[in-house]
């Protein structure tokens, strides 16, 4: 607790002090390149720059406004046959503090010069290279690590200076800033072939990192030397070459100090004062449309990087396939145009319960159902989404040999239907006893499970859903049992004799003759009243 209390004062007081709280500031530097001057002389690697020329050098900085007294860095170059030179001119009010380990390759995450470049760009011969240097003040030694390739994966020195490579830092009077100065030897920055020479030109970028108080992992760093006209990116300035600025190795030193130039368009003009560069910050200008920049072309093909976010319903983590691996919900970082194919798993499991996989959704727009593999074109920024819908199987209720029976339980309804059901859920089926159809009388018999006889007269089954499946209730005719019925003649049980009709038949029977007879002997009546009515006429 109280590490965090010291840890929260401390950075309170830098914040005081200036230390930006993540706004976007229009007065950061934007350099537009890198002028490499010859060295005039012998060059002793000792952290002083008495012997340097320092007219090419350029000012970087996150917020000028703010914090060009506290954090900030003058970049100086030169060059020779044999080495590219580098000096930091570090303003800084806790000079060389990086408690990173010098075999640690993480060094960015205090003070710390990260310088890259891109020799022979667009040629055979291109060489990418991330320049990572530290002084350790775990270790009380310093480092410059070398990685090569775009992604940092051809290959690495962990110590330039086993290979020819020297450094020096040098605190000021004040202590309030340091120099860091550097020689690298151009076998390092080249692949084999002729060594630079005047008037090469190359790609570069530089990223100066400070820490953020002593003992503390947090770190404050500025993005510079940019390509004038390109979309510039300060989070992914490392793989982000497209946005790198120009470098040329220079005939003749002296030059005029280029303005310090503001991303906003205002610059301010430098002079040199006691061999040392020095900023008017009171008059600022507005960038002329004739800026000085150094042009350099860009490997073909190299846009920004693209960003693929990768989503899955209902829930996350599941693990895509492909030319990429990721696990949802994430989003990694591709080349610009590069076709990546994506491939979900035909099922997944949420909260114990079976999900199968039903489409990908691409940008909001839904594709084909079932098909698990996509192919996306990073033209653009893209999210596409695995989509999953619960397991349903199919059950189906039946009976037989007759239809319309009631069952009952947790999935009821009346014979035949169906019903789908989520994998693994249980289903509680109770057949009715007795069913009709028509005049007969059915009686329950036994349930019939995907073909399979289930012992008789148990009404209930309990199905477990795991697959689909056919449940059958199985009937047969009820026989009628003949009743006794009394009679007017016999006073007793009106029962058919062997081979006679039964006695509800023989009743009716005898009604339809009484009424035959009735109707005749009417009939009769009439035709003799009408005989005797003409005899009297």
């Amino acid at each position: 607790m109280l590490r965090r209390l010291i840890t929260a004062g401390l950075l309170a007081a830098l914040l005081s002090a200036g230390l930006p709280t993540g706004t976007a500031w229009a007065g950061r530097t934007e350099n537009l390149g890198m002028r490499v001057l010859p060295a005039p002389g012998k060059v002793k690697i000792d952290g002083k720059f008495d012997d340097w020329d320092l007219t090419g050098g350029i000012f970087a900085c996150d917020n000028v406004e703010a914090q060009r007294d506290h954090f900030a860095c003058w970049f100086h170059t030169m060059y020779d046959s044999r080495n590219l030179y580098i000096l930091a001119r570090w303003i800084d009010q806790t000079p060389m503090n990086n408690p990173t380990a010098i075999t640690s390759k993480e060094g960015f995450r205090g003070d710390c010069l990260q310088v890259r470049f891109i020799m022979a760009p667009a040629t055979p011969k291109e060489c990418i290279s991330h320049i990572t240097a530290w002084m350790s003040n775990r270790d009380k030694k310093h480092v410059v690590h070398i990685a090569y390739g775009m992604k940092f994966n051809e290959g690495e020195v962990a110590d330039a200076q086993k290979k020819g490579a020297r450094q020096a830092f040098l605190k000021n009077a004040d202590a309030k800033g340091y120099s860091q100065e550097i020689a690298l030897p151009w076998k390092l920055l080249t692949k084999d072939g002729p060594l630079p020479e005047a008037g090469d030109k190359f790609i570069m970028t530089l990223e100066p990192n400070f820490s953020a108080g002593w003992r503390t992992r947090y770190r404050y760093t500025t993005k510079d030397i940019f390509k004038r006209g390109a979309p510039i990116d300060r989070q992914l300035t490392f793989q982000a070459i497209y946005c790198w600025g120009g470098g040329v190795l220079e005939p003749k030193g002296n030059v005029k100090p280029w303005p310090v130039r503001l991303s906003d368009g205002r610059q301010f003009a430098v002079k040199m004062q006691d061999g040392v560069p020095v900023v008017d910050w009171t008059r600022p200008t507005r960038t002329p449309a004739d800026e000085d920049s150094i042009s350099v072309a860009v490997p073909v093909d190299i846009g920004p990087p693209r960003r693929l976010t990768v989503l899955s319903e209902p829930a996350a983590g599941v693990t895509i396939t492909g030319s990429k691996q990721i696990v949802t919900n994430s989003t990694v970082i591709c080349k610009d145009k590069e076709k990546v194919t994506l491939a979900a798993p035909e099922w997944t499991t949420v909260k114990g319960s079976r999900y199968d996989f039903a489409r990908w959704r691409i940008d909001g727009i839904e594709g084909p159902r079932g098909e698990v593999e996509v192919r996306v074109t990073m033209n653009m920024d893209h999210t596409v989404t695995a989509v999953y819908a619960i397991q349903a199987h199919r059950l189906d209720v039946q009976s037989a040999p007759i239809m319309g029976a009631t069952i009952t339980g947790n999935n009821r309804g009346v014979t035949d239907y169906m019903t789908r059901c989520v994998s693994g859920q249980i289903v509680d089926l109770t057949a009715s006893v007795a069913a009709t159809s028509g005049d007969e009388l059915y009686s329950f018999v036994r349930w019939n499970l995907d073909g399979v006889d289930q012992p008789n007269a148990l009404a209930s089954i309990q199905i477990t859903m795991n697959a689909p499946h056919i449940a059958k209730a199985l009937y047969k005719i009820q026989p009628r049992t003949p009743t006794a019925q009394p009679t007017a003649n016999t006073g007793g049980a009106n029962v058919a004799p062997p081979g006679g009709p039964a006695p509800l038949v023989a009743a009716r029977r005898t009604s339809i003759g009484f009424v035959v007879g009735l109707l005749v002997l009417v009939l009769l009546g009439f035709a003799l009243m009408f005989m005797a009515r003409g005899r009297g006429s």
